[in-house]
């Protein structure tokens, strides 16, 4: 409680230090090439000060009657929970696209490890062979393990491109 008390004090204390920049005045100075400068203080005899309205600018409706506080604070806080929905779906979707990121970088880099581990077993195995409907195994020939092996070499580049 006494914090509370101690923070509202301070958050005074900084509005009534700092207001006297909100209502300082503004001047109007052109300079020798003819190019006009606002400035918080005066820039010689010719500079002119501007006054800030003092009223506040009442919003309306679109009968042009004047608008409730409670009005203007329902459309604020409507607006507020658009700009919240908006971003929370934002945040959504950006998770999605990384999800789905990662699932396609995944399977990419499956595929290249299972490439590779293709061609590590046919150059290490002395005889590769291919199984038949009946499951016998027929051995490839030389030409036929060459072309096994530039076929998964092949793999390897095209999937493990992006890899390092």
């Amino acid at each position: 409680m006494i914090k509370r008390i101690l923070n509202y004090n301070i958050i005074i204390i900084f509005s009534f230090a700092f207001s006297n920049f909100a209502f300082a005045e503004i001047y109007k100075c052109k300079d020798a090439y003819g190019v006009i400068n606002f400035t918080a203080t005066p820039c010689g005899e010719k500079s002119s000060g501007i006054k800030r309205p003092k009223k506040k600018v009442k919003e309306l409706n679109e009968d042009g009657s004047v608008k409730s506080k409670k009005q203007i604070i329902s459309e604020r806080l409507k607006r507020e929970k658009e700009y919240l929905d908006a971003t929370k779906r934002q945040r959504k979707d950006e998770a999605n696209k990384k999800a789905k990121l990662d699932k396609h970088n995944n399977k990419i880099r499956q595929n290249c490890n299972k490439a590779k581990k293709a061609l590590k077993n046919y150059q290490r195995s002395s005889y590769l062979y291919t199984k038949d409907k009946k499951g016998e195994k027929n051995i490839l020939s030389d030409a036929e393990r060459k072309k096994a092996e530039f076929e998964t070499q092949r793999e390897i580049t095209y999937w493990c491109r992006d890899q390092h």
